[in-house]
């Protein structure tokens, strides 16, 4: 059997004590980083087989490296646990939003942490879909920056999966009058910006997950705040994901196709 190679996001030195010696002679090679960014270094310098990382490493956070890898291609397959200190609802569903397999709180069981992981490599892997494979999708994107929706729209355009008759775009500066063309057009993803006025981007996010109707379409959140404020506000509102402005239009593509094969 060859070696699974296992990356460890983590600054608790007795945790990557006790699984180096729980999965001691099982064929298991436990690479360790402490921070965010360079767990995502050593992915991209020598892709692993499964990461387990903690959610509040220092630089990037772990929630923030595993929404970077599951929007990426090339490292959308690898298996993602996540570790958190709150075993709360919101915590487990955000991380189930943003891609990872699994969410476990400390204090850990590491029986259990073990047959997680035993789990991750039996699942099925994710299928390569082809442009063609995602079919015409209906985008709405709103926000009050009028250059950039015609930069998002212009993008998605290149790219030759969604039909520029299929944008529902809209520079509304009124998250009601946002809502009320989601209501008439039940767009298949949408892109918002959080600082609408009278319903703002955050405020119409959870607005849609209550609604039976709407609950299942994507929501990106187009922010100009911080990314550490983004983050909280994004896992209560119940976004599938965020992008900070200035918006990255290669990162905005990786985001769309990945929400979009997910929805799917």
């Amino acid at each position: 059997m060859s070696t699974i190679k296992i990356l460890v996001g983590e600054t608790d030195g007795d945790f990557v004590k006790q699984l180096k010696m729980r999965l001691q002679g099982k064929d298991y090679e436990i690479i360790t980083r402490e921070d965010g960014q360079a767990v995502i270094d050593k992915v991209h310098e020598d892709k692993p087989d499964l990461i387990i990382m903690n959610v509040s490493l220092p630089i990037t956070s772990g929630y923030r490296v595993c929404t970077n890898l599951k929007h990426d291609f090339k490292y959308k397959k690898i298996p993602i646990i996540l570790l958190g200190a709150k075993d709360s609802w919101k915590d487990r569903s955000y991380a189930k939003t943003i891609g990872a397999e699994d969410f476990l709180a400390k204090p850990l069981d590491y029986n259990d942490l073990i047959k997680r992981i035993q789990m991750s490599f039996s699942r099925l892997p994710m299928q390569e879909l082809s442009v063609a494979e995602f079919g015409r999708k209906k985008v709405l994107i709103a926000d009050n920056d009028k250059t950039l929706v015609k930069q998002l729209i212009s993008r998605l355009e290149a790219h030759s999966f969604v039909k520029p008759d299929k944008y529902v775009s809209t520079t509304a500066e009124n998250g009601q009058d946002v809502l009320d063309k989601i209501s008439k057009d039940k767009p298949d993803l949408i892109a918002v910006g959080n600082d609408l006025a009278v319903i703002n981007g955050y405020k119409l996010c959870r607005r849609l997950k209550e609604e039976p109707a709407y609950k299942r379409i994507p929501v990106i959140i187009l922010s100009n705040a911080t990314e550490e404020a983004t983050e909280e506000e994004v896992k209560l509102a119940g976004a599938n994901g965020y992008l900070i402005k200035p918006i990255d239009l290669k990162s905005f593509i990786q985001r769309i196709k990945w929400l979009l094969w997910e929805k799917k």
